[in-house]
Protein backbone atom coordinates (compact mmCIF):
# COMPACT_ATOMS: atom_id res chain seq x y z
CA UNK A 1 0.00 0.00 0.00
CA UNK A 2 2.69 2.51 0.79
CA UNK A 3 4.92 1.63 -2.09
CA UNK A 4 1.72 1.87 -4.22
CA UNK A 5 0.14 5.34 -3.48
CA UNK A 6 3.90 6.72 -2.36
CA UNK A 7 3.55 9.90 -1.11
CA UNK A 8 0.01 10.50 -2.58
CA UNK A 9 -1.62 9.02 -0.05
CA UNK A 10 -3.95 10.18 2.21
CA UNK A 11 -3.62 9.83 6.12
CA UNK A 12 -3.83 6.25 7.34
CA UNK A 13 -6.19 7.93 9.71
CA UNK A 14 -8.24 8.95 6.51
CA UNK A 15 -7.73 6.04 4.70
CA UNK A 16 -9.02 3.50 6.74
CA UNK A 17 -12.68 5.00 7.41
CA UNK A 18 -15.45 3.38 6.23
CA UNK A 19 -17.12 5.51 3.14
CA UNK A 20 -20.53 5.51 2.21
CA UNK A 21 -21.30 7.17 -0.95
CA UNK A 22 -24.81 8.15 -2.25
CA UNK A 23 -25.66 9.12 -5.33
CA UNK A 24 -22.73 8.59 -7.59
CA UNK A 25 -23.36 10.20 -10.83
CA UNK A 26 -21.67 14.00 -11.78
CA UNK A 27 -20.39 14.31 -8.33
CA UNK A 28 -20.66 10.96 -6.41
CA UNK A 29 -18.71 8.82 -9.19
CA UNK A 30 -15.70 11.90 -9.13
CA UNK A 31 -15.40 11.54 -5.47
CA UNK A 32 -15.29 7.93 -4.99
CA UNK A 33 -12.95 8.25 -8.16
CA UNK A 34 -10.28 10.69 -6.53
CA UNK A 35 -10.87 8.65 -2.64
CA UNK A 36 -9.98 5.75 -4.75
CA UNK A 37 -6.66 7.59 -5.63
CA UNK A 38 -5.90 8.81 -2.65
CA UNK A 39 -5.67 5.98 -0.83
CA UNK A 40 -9.01 5.15 0.53
CA UNK A 41 -9.43 1.39 2.01
CA UNK A 42 -13.51 0.82 1.95
CA UNK A 43 -15.95 2.78 0.09
CA UNK A 44 -19.64 1.54 -0.33
CA UNK A 45 -21.63 2.88 -3.16
CA UNK A 46 -25.00 3.39 -3.14
CA UNK A 47 -26.86 4.35 -6.73
CA UNK A 48 -30.70 3.40 -7.72
CA UNK A 49 -29.72 4.72 -11.35
CA UNK A 50 -28.21 2.75 -14.53
CA UNK A 51 -25.64 4.03 -16.25
CA UNK A 52 -26.76 5.12 -19.84
CA UNK A 53 -26.30 7.74 -22.56
CA UNK A 54 -27.74 11.13 -21.32
CA UNK A 55 -26.31 10.49 -17.80
CA UNK A 56 -22.61 9.44 -18.40
CA UNK A 57 -21.66 12.67 -19.75
CA UNK A 58 -20.51 14.16 -16.73
CA UNK A 59 -19.45 10.94 -14.62
CA UNK A 60 -15.83 8.86 -14.54
CA UNK A 61 -17.44 5.96 -16.19
CA UNK A 62 -16.43 4.18 -19.51
CA UNK A 63 -18.38 4.44 -22.14
CA UNK A 64 -17.61 1.17 -23.67
CA UNK A 65 -18.93 -0.91 -20.87
CA UNK A 66 -22.95 0.45 -22.49
CA UNK A 67 -26.12 0.12 -19.78
CA UNK A 68 -25.64 -1.20 -16.48
CA UNK A 69 -25.81 -0.54 -13.15
CA UNK A 70 -23.95 2.33 -11.88
CA UNK A 71 -22.77 0.97 -8.80
CA UNK A 72 -21.34 -2.39 -10.58
CA UNK A 73 -19.87 -0.89 -13.40
CA UNK A 74 -18.08 2.21 -11.19
CA UNK A 75 -16.98 -0.91 -8.52
CA UNK A 76 -15.40 -2.22 -11.40
CA UNK A 77 -13.42 1.12 -12.09
CA UNK A 78 -12.64 1.83 -8.70
CA UNK A 79 -10.71 -1.66 -8.42
CA UNK A 80 -9.07 -1.67 -11.52
CA UNK A 81 -7.75 1.93 -10.38
CA UNK A 82 -6.32 0.78 -6.87
CA UNK A 83 -5.39 -3.09 -5.86
CA UNK A 84 -6.45 -1.80 -2.07
CA UNK A 85 -9.82 -0.76 -1.79
CA UNK A 86 -12.38 -2.85 -0.78
CA UNK A 87 -15.24 -1.38 -2.87
CA UNK A 88 -19.26 -2.73 -2.44
CA UNK A 89 -22.15 -1.89 -3.97
CA UNK A 90 -25.65 -1.78 -2.18
CA UNK A 91 -28.50 -2.45 -4.04
CA UNK A 92 -31.22 0.01 -5.49
CA UNK A 93 -33.60 -1.26 -3.20
CA UNK A 94 -31.88 -0.01 -0.18
CA UNK A 95 -32.85 3.76 -1.20
CA UNK A 96 -36.88 2.37 -0.47
CA UNK A 97 -35.42 0.82 2.45
CA UNK A 98 -34.03 4.13 3.87
CA UNK A 99 -37.51 5.92 3.14
CA UNK A 100 -39.85 3.51 4.24
CA UNK A 101 -37.52 3.75 7.78
CA UNK A 102 -38.08 7.14 7.78
CA UNK A 103 -42.00 6.95 7.71
CA UNK A 104 -41.63 5.31 11.13
CA UNK A 105 -41.03 8.17 13.96
CA UNK A 106 -38.06 5.72 15.59
CA UNK A 107 -35.37 5.81 13.83
CA UNK A 108 -32.92 4.18 15.58
CA UNK A 109 -32.48 0.90 13.16
CA UNK A 110 -31.59 3.64 10.73
CA UNK A 111 -29.15 5.39 12.91
CA UNK A 112 -27.72 2.08 13.57
CA UNK A 113 -27.50 1.38 9.81
CA UNK A 114 -25.81 4.90 9.03
CA UNK A 115 -23.63 4.42 11.89
CA UNK A 116 -21.55 1.24 10.31
CA UNK A 117 -20.44 3.90 8.32
CA UNK A 118 -17.39 6.75 9.69
CA UNK A 119 -18.25 9.25 6.51
CA UNK A 120 -21.59 9.43 4.26
CA UNK A 121 -21.27 11.39 1.09
CA UNK A 122 -24.68 12.35 0.14
CA UNK A 123 -24.19 13.50 -3.54
CA UNK A 124 -27.95 12.28 -4.43
CA UNK A 125 -29.62 16.22 -4.40
CA UNK A 126 -32.43 14.20 -3.23
CA UNK A 127 -34.26 16.63 -0.87
CA UNK A 128 -36.20 13.44 1.15
CA UNK A 129 -32.97 12.04 1.46
CA UNK A 130 -31.07 14.33 2.91
CA UNK A 131 -33.62 15.43 5.75
CA UNK A 132 -33.95 11.39 6.67
CA UNK A 133 -30.76 11.47 7.10
CA UNK A 134 -30.49 14.46 9.27
CA UNK A 135 -33.62 12.96 11.30
CA UNK A 136 -31.74 9.97 11.92
CA UNK A 137 -29.00 12.16 14.18
CA UNK A 138 -26.30 9.47 12.98
CA UNK A 139 -22.80 9.41 14.36
CA UNK A 140 -20.95 9.58 11.01
CA UNK A 141 -19.68 12.77 9.12
CA UNK A 142 -22.43 13.44 7.18
CA UNK A 143 -21.19 15.29 3.57
CA UNK A 144 -23.56 16.79 1.45
CA UNK A 145 -22.28 17.75 -2.31
CA UNK A 146 -25.12 18.84 -4.62
CA UNK A 147 -24.93 21.57 -7.95
CA UNK A 148 -27.75 23.86 -9.20
CA UNK A 149 -29.12 24.02 -12.15
CA UNK A 150 -27.13 24.25 -14.97
CA UNK A 151 -23.60 23.55 -13.02
CA UNK A 152 -23.60 27.03 -12.04
CA UNK A 153 -22.96 26.66 -8.80
CA UNK A 154 -21.86 23.54 -6.78
CA UNK A 155 -23.18 23.54 -2.70
CA UNK A 156 -21.80 21.64 0.41
CA UNK A 157 -22.56 21.13 3.84
CA UNK A 158 -21.71 18.77 6.80
CA UNK A 159 -23.65 17.58 9.27
CA UNK A 160 -25.10 18.77 11.83
CA UNK A 161 -27.99 20.68 10.30
CA UNK A 162 -27.26 19.73 6.69
CA UNK A 163 -30.87 20.25 5.02
CA UNK A 164 -31.03 23.87 6.88
CA UNK A 165 -27.91 24.13 5.31
CA UNK A 166 -28.18 23.10 2.00
CA UNK A 167 -31.90 24.95 1.54
CA UNK A 168 -30.26 28.21 3.48
CA UNK A 169 -27.42 28.08 0.44
CA UNK A 170 -29.62 27.28 -2.47
CA UNK A 171 -32.18 30.41 -1.72
CA UNK A 172 -29.21 32.51 -1.28
CA UNK A 173 -28.13 31.27 -4.74
CA UNK A 174 -31.50 31.18 -6.38
CA UNK A 175 -31.84 33.23 -9.98
CA UNK A 176 -34.85 35.04 -11.83
CA UNK A 177 -34.69 32.50 -14.69
CA UNK A 178 -37.93 30.90 -16.84
CA UNK A 179 -37.95 27.63 -15.94
CA UNK A 180 -38.18 25.06 -18.80
CA UNK A 181 -40.28 22.18 -17.22
CA UNK A 182 -40.16 20.33 -20.00
CA UNK A 183 -36.36 20.26 -20.99
CA UNK A 184 -34.30 18.29 -17.72
CA UNK A 185 -31.42 21.13 -16.78
CA UNK A 186 -29.36 19.84 -13.98
CA UNK A 187 -29.43 18.10 -11.10
CA UNK A 188 -31.72 20.47 -8.89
Amino acid sequence: YRYFLGRGAMPAELANKKVLIMGIGAIGSIVAETLTRCGAKKLTLCDIDNKEPGNVCRSVYPFYTGITEKTLDLERLLTQISPHVDCAALKSVFDAVVKKYAAHEDNTSLARLFDKFDVIFDCTTDNQLMRVIDATSTKAQVVNLSITNHAQDLICAFSPSVSETVLTVYSLLKRDTETDMYNPTGCW
